[in-house]
């Protein structure tokens, strides 16, 4: 989430985050076979 029209800036700090905390592990019951 982030502030209203900051779209760019919630899509660029997203890799940023995933550096941080390992990336994204979806939990299992979001994985889809």
């Amino acid at each position: 989430m982030g502030p209203s029209g900051g779209d760019l800036t919630t899509i660029e700090f997203a890799p940023l985050l995933g550096r941080e905390v390992d990336g994204f592990v979806p939990p299992p019951a979001l994985v889809q076979i």
